[in-house]
């Protein structure tokens, strides 16, 4: 929020922060959601893990521009993933829920890239770090297939075509 903050009063865009805090208020939703889901079919709840500690530290290295990256690279594993949890489960609640969350991943995606593309045109290397925003998703979806690699069963038929799909995102969502 400090990083938002920072980036509202410098560009004279306060409704940025309110965009910030509906995202916000939209990811502890689908956190709750998936809870709930695990929960009523019996499978175990992890609070924290390695990949998500990782995430929140790589996301307050290098600035906003780096924040944003690495939400927009979660984004896009996540549209992958809840589209292969609702492709997957029986349990037509957990489906609806899933398939909720997918609907707004694909406006956070959108939201995401949209700011990212602002961000990098107002400086210098966007070409380089676009880049190496592709390095950034391939490193991640490996390590992130290599975690949930029940669940990409259900969508993808091997780590190349989920990395084609999460690769596609980017160049759709910032690369042109």
């Amino acid at each position: 929020m400090h990083l938002a903050q920072q980036y509202a009063d410098t560009q004279g865009d306060p409704e940025y922060i309110k965009a910030i805090q509906q995202f916000i208020k939209e990811e502890q939703r689908h956190a709750h959601f998936l809870k709930l889901a695990l929960q009523k079919n019996s499978s175990p709840v992890i609070e924290k893990n390695w990949t998500d500690n990782l995430f929140s530290k790589i996301r307050k290295l290098c600035g906003l521009e780096m924040m944003v990256s690495v939400l927009f690279t979660a984004e896009i594993i996540a549209v992958a993933y809840y589209g292969c949890l609702a492709k997957a489960s029986k349990d037509p609640v957990a489906r609806v829920l899933f398939e909720r969350i997918l609907q707004d991943e694909a406006m956070h995606l959108k939201f995401h890239g949209e700011h990212l593309q602002k961000l990098r045109a107002q400086g210098r290397w966007g070409t380089l770090r676009g880049g190496m925003n592709r390095v950034f998703i391939w490193a991640v979806a490996g390590v992130v297939w290599h975690e949930h690699d029940v669940v990409w069963n259900h969508g993808f038929g091997s780590f190349g075509e989920f990395l084609n799909r999460c690769d596609g995102q980017l160049s759709r969502a910032i690369m042109g």
